[in-house]
């Protein structure tokens, strides 16, 4: 999804990396359409790199692989890591397989972004764009489960792309 933004800007959804905070500043509830919205199809922004500012919040893709299994354990069950991992590309619905893409899928060409924020910058994104003050969204996530080198390995190859692009930015 993207979302006009106050200042001008197009904010182009990640899911788990501050979209929520966002949503909710806009005044947009979950499940409802925004006129602002365009929807991502087949894997491509339908953008036309026209001219228009587009700004993304990023987040290290093992923190957000961590909170993408806490997230979808509320929802669909209690998994292990290594059970999502194993689901990799077989999961049972689109908004599984949505939440778990890499963020190079949203981003695609981080050149032709006016910004990318890094989630630790949520304050800066928000003042920015004149969206308010923060309102945390997101729930007690002090239960995770600690990750093992398993884990670790598999999010480092499964988001090498991501890993290499928040290099850039750095």
């Amino acid at each position: 999804m993207i979302h006009l933004l106050p200042s001008g800007c197009e904010y182009v959804n990640i899911p788990k990396c501050g979209s929520q905070g966002v949503r909710q500043a806009l005044g947009i509830k979950n499940g409802d359409k925004y006129s602002g919205d365009r929807l991502r199809i087949s894997g491509a922004l339908p953008l036309s790199w026209d001219g228009s500012k587009y700004v993304a919040i990023v987040r290290d893709p093992l923190k957000r692989f961590i909170s993408c299994v806490h997230f979808l354990n509320r929802q669909y069950g209690d998994f292990c890591y290594e059970t999502w991992m194993a689901m990799d590309g077989k999961y049972p619905c689109k908004r599984i397989e949505t939440h778990l893409r890499p963020q190079m899928d949203f981003i695609q060409d981080p050149s032709k972004f006016h910004k990318l924020y890094d989630i630790s910058e949520m304050d800066q994104f928000f003042a920015d764009h004149g969206l308010g003050a923060v309102i945390h969204a997101n729930v007690n996530t002090s239960k995770k489960m600690p990750v093992n080198d398993e884990v670790i390995e598999w999010v480092n190859y499964k988001y090498k792309e991501d890993y290499e692009m928040l290099k850039e930015f750095k």
